[in-house]
């Protein structure tokens, strides 16, 4: 039924030295069948991802521990951690309401010992354009969610509400209007976004002469980078008071939504 949660259930066989696995934890399968051992391997984040959605989920719904400030604490030691989204600034992405977990470990170890001689926990491996990304806002010591739009060296620009990087602007296409809930109640205008890797995110553009949708060409700076909210209009991000985000505030990267508390079924991988 809505909102309950399972224990997870593993079989492992082997035949002819090779491994069948299969997982069922939290409403999500994960099944290997005669996969060599490193081929699994591969593919041990969504495993913990859905290990870690029955440790999130199953106290918050008994109710077994506190959520404040939006943050669970429950799966930090397993390089996890689970979030509340409190406004639409990631919409359609993400929406109000959702919980959803950060792999914090995606980007490599952030503990305090992989700082260097400066004191910078710099990432070990570097984020992707188009990541959605958790992070510490630079300036105001609060945890936020946001896309990576410019990387280090791009050239960010807006005009009259369209995006180029490097000088060609990013194509969109435009999409069914968006029924959003909460803060902003109604239907928006909604596109398919293509940034220059390929990589394809749903936006919401209000109108195309909102606050923030011109915008002088800038530089991202070495070691930082440009974020925008998917909901272009209604975003506190990089264009305005967030500006560049230096790597060492990047705390990991926004996974998998687990559900939403208006509705219990809502789960998915966030790209």
């Amino acid at each position: 039924m809505p909102g309950s949660v399972g224990i997870a259930r593993v079989t492992i066989t082997t035949i002819n030295g090779k491994l069948s696995v299969n997982i069922i934890s939290a409403g999500f399968t994960f099944v290997c069948k005669g996969l060599s051992v490193k081929k699994i391997w591969k593919q041990w984040r969504k495993v913990v991802l859905s290990l870690a959605a029955v440790l999130v989920v199953l106290p918050i719904l008994l109710g077994a521990i506190a959520v404040t400030g939006g943050i669970s604490y429950l799966a930090r030691p397993f390089g996890f951690q689970g979030f509340s989204l409190p406004t639409g600034a990631m919409s359609p992405t993400l929406w109000v309401g959702d919980y959803m977990i950060s792999d914090n470990s995606a980007y490599g170890d952030r503990s305090p010992f992989s700082a260097g001689s400066d004191g910078r926990a710099r990432l070990q491996i570097k984020p992707l354009q188009g990541d959605v990304v958790v992070l510490l806002h630079p300036h105001d010591n609060f945890i936020m969610t946001s896309r990576i739009i410019g990387m280090p060296g791009d050239r960010v620009r807006m005009t009259d509400g369209r995006l180029y990087l490097n000088g060609e602007i990013v194509p969109r296409t435009a999409q069914e209007p968006f029924q959003m809930l909460g803060e902003f109640d109604g239907q928006f205008p909604a596109y398919i976004e293509t940034l220059p890797g390929g990589l394809t995110h749903g936006i919401l553009e209000f109108s195309d002469d909102e606050r923030g949708d011109n915008m002088e060409e800038v530089v991202v700076p070495q070691e930082s980078y440009f974020l925008m909210g998917d909901n272009r209009d209604r975003s506190s991000d990089s264009r305005f008071d967030l500006g560049f985000v230096p790597e060492d505030y990047i705390i990991g990267k926004a996974s998998l939504v687990l559900f939403n508390k208006t509705a219990w079924m809502r789960r998915r991988w966030i790209e």
